[in-house]
């Protein structure tokens, strides 16, 4: 089964089956006890598994259907992009999460996409945090930035590597913790589509830095 959702219970590690139905959890460290592998899949009765009670690393999960009515549904979403649009208009954020289409982003000046997103936000690098990871002055205080490259997070040093032009979309999350910068290659966004792969709800996605962030405000420099 392609593109179920199968995360583990009390951590932030997830994945999404393959068109074999494969599926690789690396939960970074030991997992503490009583844990659960939940999969869940549209059509399907989501399923629980105890990893306490499984012996080998290849687990394997059954999904029994569980049939929907039809009557009233909507046509489904179909491309990744028109699910991207639909994660950022349903994410409950005090700021909405902004897009930058494919037209800016081939006609933006900037050498890179960190430059890209600082002239039109208004931030700037002011180092790197104990983990290595990107902190920028943003509205006077210093915000850690989270960079991913078709969903999966990058380093500073990588993120800057690219143009604008070589993405098709690029999201700023403005999050209480942490700003999130993603940008999707075209290839990307098409075999997403392919795939009929769904985007990762925010709160689980793979990122690189602390949750909590690091606001601070910047002090003031006197002559």
């Amino acid at each position: 089964m392609i593109s179920a959702f199968v995360t583990v219970d009390g951590t932030r590690a997830y994945d999404l089956t393959d068109e074999d139905g494969l599926f690789l959890i690396d939960p970074d460290g030991e997992l503490p006890p009583n844990r659960e592998l939940r999969v869940s899949a549209l059509g399907y009765i989501p399923q629980v598994v105890s990893l306490d009670a499984t012996s080998t690393d290849a687990i394997v999960v059954t999904l029994q259907p569980r049939p929907i009515l039809l009557e009233g549904i909507e046509a489904e979403v179909g491309s990744y992009q028109q699910r991207l649009r639909v994660r950022r208009n349903g994410t409950p954020l005090r700021r909405r999460p902004l897009a930058i289409g494919l037209e800016a982003l081939n006609t933006h000046w900037a050498e890179n996409v960190w430059e890209m997103a600082g002239s039109l936000f208004g931030f700037s690098f002011e180092g790197y945090s104990d983990y290595g990871c990107a902190i920028a002055n943003i509205e006077g205080s210093r915000r850690v930035v989270e960079l991913l490259i078709d969903d999966q997070p990058v380093r500073l040093a990588d993120f800057t590597l690219f143009q604008p032009r070589d993405f098709a979309l690029v999201e700023v999350w403005r999050t209480r913790g942490p700003w999130i910068l993603q940008a999707y290659s075209q290839d990307y966004l098409n075999q997403s589509t392919m795939a009929g792969r769904r985007p990762p709800p925010l709160e689980v996605m793979r990122t690189l830095c602390p949750t909590g962030g690091e606001e601070r405000p910047i002090p003031m420099s006197r002559s």
